[in-house]
Order: structure tokens, then sequence, then C-alpha cells
């Protein structure tokens, strides 16, 4: 049988004293949960009346003290139950709102923390490359400091470059058009200043090279004369 079949089955098979005693049972809790005003007595009415209704048996329906009962708490406190609805769903969204922009906070906080050790590792390399760059810079600027004593070796010997040329003229620093007499005066110019015997007191150090200009002298003049 369904519900609305036992409801009609059992409005019409009522008398006088049952329907009294079911509005009793409706009315009074009905009364008293209609007067109460503060909220912590309306929670515990609305609570109250959810659980009878939620006890009721499925045998009877108005014959059942739990929903008569449960319905007479419930319906004055509709308003309130459905204010305090709004307000649980309000609250547990905001709680779901905080809880999610707290957890989407610490990821992105998670995620910059990454960027900023990543970006710190890259820095520490570039850092690490200038410095070796700077190190290259510096080590190529102490070798270059350090060949320069060598270069300014070569350019004092490049004085005694015209000694080494095939050239005899060269040699003897005269012009191709020079007499013999030309040739014979820069011969001996170079052999009074150049000869060991005479540099060999004031310039010991060089003996070996004035020995091989004095060489190169002689070998051009025997070319010219």
């Amino acid at each position: 049988m369904g519900f609305f079949e036992r409801l009609s089955s059992e409005i019409s098979n009522m008398d006088f004293i049952n329907a009294f005693i079911i509005f009793l049972f409706f009315y009074v809790p009905f009364h008293f949960s209609k007067k109460v005003e503060t909220t912590i007595f309306k929670l515990i009415f609305s609570g109250a009346g959810l659980y009878l209704l939620a006890t009721m048996e499925d045998i009877r329906i108005l014959y059942d003290k739990n929903m008569t009962v449960g319905l007479g708490l419930l319906i004055p406190q509709w308003r309130f139950l459905g204010e305090f609805f709004l307000i649980a769903i309000s609250l547990i969204y905001y709680v779901f709102s905080s809880t999610y922009k707290a957890v989407r906070s610490f990821i992105n906080l998670i995620k910059a923390f990454g960027k900023n050790k990543n970006s710190h590792n890259e820095n520490t390399k570039e850092s690490k490359n200038d410095n070796y760059s700077k190190s290259n810079e510096k080590q190529k600027k102490y070798e270059h400091t350090k060949e320069k004593p060598k270069n300014k070796k070569e350019t004092k010997d490049n004085k005694y470059s015209q000694f080494y040329s095939e050239n005899a003229y060269i040699v003897l620093g005269i012009s191709e058009n020079a007499t013999k007499d030309e040739i014979k005066k820069a011969y001996r110019i170079l052999m009074k200043k150049y000869h060991t015997d005479v540099t060999q007191e004031k310039y010991p150090e060089k003996f070996e090279l004035y020995t091989e200009i004095t060489k190169h002298i002689n070998n051009a003049y025997s070319k010219l004369k």
C-alpha cells in the first residue's frame, strides 16, 4: 500500500478521540517551538524534530508520534532552518574558498622558490663564467705583459737587422750609387764602431753579437770593393 493510500485509510478510520490525541501531539511541540527566540533553542528544537522524523516508523503515518511531534517542532522553525542552511552553505563555501586560495598560494610560493633557486643557479653559473672569462683575460694580459720584455729585446735587436741583410749596400748603410771611397769610408766607420778589439772592454756582454756583426760587415765590403 502506498503512502497516500495509507494516509487516506487512516483519516477515514479515525474517530474523535484519536484525532484529538494526534492534535495534542502536534500542537504542544508546535506551541513551544514557536515561542522560542534564542538561536540555541531553535537549534535544539529543529534538531529534535529532524531526529524524530528520521526515526519514524514506516508502518503508520498519522498514528506515529515521532512524525506528529517532529512536524510540530519543525514547522515553526522553517524560516530559521532556511537561514541556517544558507549560512551553512556560505560558511562551507568560505572555508573551501579560503582553503583553495591558501593551497594555491602555497603552490605558487613553492614555484617561485623553485624559479628563484634556478635563477640563483644560473646567476652562479654566469658569475663563474664571468670570473673564468676575467681570469682568462687576466691570464692573456699577464702573458702579453710577460712577453713584452721579449718584444723589447727583439725591438732592441732590430737596430742590428741591417747587418743580417743579403744586400751588401744595406749592411754598410749606403746607397747603391755609392763610390768606392764612400764604400771604404762606411766600412771603416762601422768597423771602428763594432770591432771586438774596440768594444770588448766597453761591452763584454755583446762580444759574440759584435763578432757576428763584424763578420757580416767584412763580407759585405768584400763584395763591393
